[in-house]
């Protein structure tokens, strides 16, 4: 319980640092899947990043700014048509990946 506590004490403290920042709780697979009407779970890692949530292909899958590559990500979002009007080089997309629309928040994991 004491991990769940400091986990507690950093969400309130980026609230209070941050009161302009949507708070979203991600709720891991093993936390969500259950038999029953309820689950049980716990306060997880919280922190501030980037999200954006993918469309067409890959509709609902949701990216962390940080932790896909430039390109997966620029594939997981954007259409097959508009993939391959970009350049190949990694670093000349970086631009388009920077400006995808990403909402920065306070990410809170719940996790069972």
């Amino acid at each position: 319980m004491k991990i769940n506590s400091i986990n507690r004490q950093e969400l309130l403290r980026l609230i209070q640092e941050n009161p302009d920042l949507p708070v979203i709780p991600f709720v891991d697979n093993e936390a969500a899947c259950s038999e029953y009407d309820h689950t049980l779970a716990s306060l997880g890692s919280v922190h501030i990043n980037e999200f954006l949530i993918c469309q067409g292909s890959y509709e609902g899958y949701i990216i962390f700014k940080g932790e896909e590559s430039v390109m997966d990500t620029l594939e997981y979002y954007l259409s097959k048509e508009e993939l391959e009007a970009l350049p190949e080089n990694e670093d000349d997309c970086r631009p388009y990946y920077d400006a995808l629309p990403w909402v920065k928040a306070i990410i809170v994991r719940i996790e069972p």
